[in-house]
């Protein structure tokens, strides 16, 4: 299989509308109310969220987001679209991804995914996830991410 050459850039407020359908499935949701530009606003303002866009000759074909923890660890939400599933994007997204991890200083990825999304825990034990747990309707998957640098990361908590 060919690779197409995926680069990420980071997620902005345009990018609410193309990538809106693809987090509203079974597993992934939006907040309630839909896609809204408060949506895009709010992920963009959270100190603790960095999101990421990728493209293939420029067009939006994923996204990933990393929602970062005190303690270092990060849950992982990743989204590609329909027409480009199964060709390596997410594989492919998912290593840079973790690069951007690296250079935050992150030291473990979870992900938790609706046990019904058989291809989604397919693709988290493929590229490198570990099964930790199975919830109630969720599996979680963490994947160590080794040789971080301590990056500082300032973390607004509210207070």
């Amino acid at each position: 299989m060919v690779v197409p050459e995926v680069q990420i850039r980071p997620f902005a407020a345009r990018d609410a509308e193309v990538l809106g359908p693809w987090l509203d499935a079974p597993g992934v949701s939006l907040p309630p109310g839909g896609l809204t530009q408060r949506w895009a606003d709010r992920l963009l303002a959270d100190g603790r969220v960095r999101a990421f866009v990728a493209t293939v000759g420029g067009v939006p074909v994923g996204f990933a987001r990393l929602d970062i923890g005190p303690d270092r660890l990060a849950e992982l939400t990743i989204a590609v679209a329909r027409g480009h599933r199964q060709r390596g994007v997410g594989a492919r997204l998912l290593e840079l991804v973790a690069d951007q991890a690296k250079l935050l200083g992150i030291r473990r990825l979870h992900a938790v995914v609706d046990e019904k999304n058989r291809p989604a825990c397919a693709f988290f034990e493929r590229v490198g996830f570990e099964e930790q747990s199975v919830l109630p309707l969720a599996v979680t998957f963490v994947r160590w991410i080794h040789d971080a640098t301590a990056v500082e990361l300032e973390i607004d908590s509210g207070s």
